[in-house]
């Protein structure tokens, strides 16, 4: 099974409503990078400051590592980070 995700890299500091959302919406990658599924609105409803890096289809992230993550931005999303 595939998901569609945005690939999203936010900005340093947030706002503790905006840090809650990031946990709750999205899969941690690495540093300020994120997997975020859905209605990427909610995340500007409660002020995540983000870039947009790229879209697509992805597996399931549940319980992978960095390196698993990391290999997913590169294969499915031609993002090497």
């Amino acid at each position: 099974m595939e998901f569609w995700v945005n690939l999203i890299e936010t900005k340093p500091i947030q706002s503790k409503k905006a840090r809650k959302s990031l946990k709750i919406n999205c899969t941690f990658i690495d540093g300020h990078f994120w997997f975020f599924e859905g209605n990427i609105n909610c995340l500007l409803d409660d002020g995540v400051e983000f870039t947009w890096i790229e879209e697509g289809p992805v597996p399931s992230l549940g319980g992978l590592s960095y390196k698993d993550l990391a290999k997913i931005c590169e294969n499915n999303l031609g993002v090497i980070l």
